[in-house]
């Protein structure tokens, strides 16, 4: 697991039909206005 931005986890899934399938989280409450598309470009480069 890393943090691509303060608040915006970025995992990877074990085990199970999704195993490493990359996974990003946000709460409403982190982030600017850009965060998704932040976040986004963020998976393309893993």
């Amino acid at each position: 697991m890393q943090e691509i931005a303060i608040g915006i986890p970025l995992m990877k899934l074990v085990g199970g039909p999704f195993d490493g399938l990359k996974v990003v989280t946000k709460a409403g409450a982190f982030g600017g206005e850009d965060a998704i598309t932040y976040s986004i470009r963020k998976l393309k480069e893993v």
